[in-house]
Order: structure tokens, then sequence, then C-alpha cells
């Protein structure tokens, strides 16, 4: 079977990236809103892909500019959280968690798609 190479347009590229970064912080996300469903587990629980995805957009897809200091110690915040996730996880480090991904998505240049109770604000995940 012959597959024929076709370069996809730059719209089409931004479109699958943000996708890709909405599907895994939305992993993100469940598990900073759901710590205390995960700390009653007797099994330890599995953070890696969490942890890679961040490191990646941390180390990856960091923009230059003025924010990006605030982006990159987002993602270091992230990281420190889910490495002591779920156990030693408060509502006050879940709620720092929340106001770190909304960082994460504005130096990411989206926009947040949620309130801070939780809720979706309607306007979408893209800009």
């Amino acid at each position: 079977m012959q597959m024929v190479a076709q370069e996809i347009k730059a719209q089409e590229a931004l479109g699958l990236l943000k996708g890709w970064f909405n599907n895994k912080m939305t992993v993100v996300i469940f598990r900073i809103q759901y710590a205390h469903v995960w700390a009653k587990k007797t099994t330890p629980v599995d953070v890696r892909e969490q942890l890679i995805f961040l490191n990646d957009i941390q180390h990856h897809y960091s923009r230059q500019g003025n924010g990006q200091n605030a982006y990159h110690n987002a993602t270091k915040w992230l990281k420190a959280f889910f490495h002591v996730y779920p156990k030693r996880i408060t509502p006050e480090r879940s709620g720092k968690a929340w106001k770190m991904v909304r960082t994460v998505y504005e130096g990411f240049g989206l926009r947040f798609p949620f309130n801070d109770d939780g809720a979706r604000n309607g306007k979408g995940m893209m800009k």
C-alpha cells in the first residue's frame, strides 16, 4: 500500500496541537478536581503520564516573551504537585493547582475554559 505524503496546513497543525494539549490537560484537571477519590485507593496512583506531559510542555512548548516565566513556574509547580499526588494533596494545594493550570493555559496561548469554581465558562477552549 502506497502512502502519499501530504503536507498539512498551518491551521490544521494548530488545531491538532490544541486538541493534543486540551486532551492531556483534561486528565490533569480531573486529577486535580478528584484528588480525594484517588487518595482513597489502596494501590499506588500512576501519574507518570501527567509528569511526562508537563515536562514536555515546560521544555519543548515554551514561548518567548512576557509571562513565560509564570508559565515555566506553573509547570514546575504542577510537576511538584504530582510528585506527592494523591496522598499529600489538600484542598488548598488543589486550589493552587487550579490557578497554575490557568497560568499554563494562558502561557500556551489558549483561553482557560473554566471559571474559578470549576464550571465551564461557555467560551470554548480555542482562541
